[in-house]
């Protein structure tokens, strides 16, 4: 594993695991209820970077069209988009 980053957004808590073949993206709700995505390395297309107000927000987009989008605070921002880019080359 590359990287593996927490951080809560709203009352939601965010995990990601950069692994050189995949990532793995977790989001807990309030209730606590985890869902766990997991991308193959060779089904992400591009990696985008925006902002959202002063919220750095981080976009996935798949081949097959899939867009997953999620805040995350800069530090982390700043950490982890670039560790997901390297996938993307």
């Amino acid at each position: 594993m590359r990287l593996s980053v927490t951080w809560t957004a709203g009352d939601a808590q965010h995990g990601m695991q950069v692994h050189d073949d995949r990532l793995v993206y977790v989001l807990r709700d309030t209730a606590g209820r985890p869902t766990t995505r997991e991308i193959p390395a060779g089904s992400l297309a591009t990696v985008d970077y925006s902002t959202v107000g002063d919220r750095p927000v981080i976009t996935l987009n798949e081949h097959d069209g899939t867009s997953t989008s999620f805040p995350c605070p800069r530090k982390i921002a700043r950490v982890l988009y670039p560790a997901i880019k390297w996938l993307t080359v």
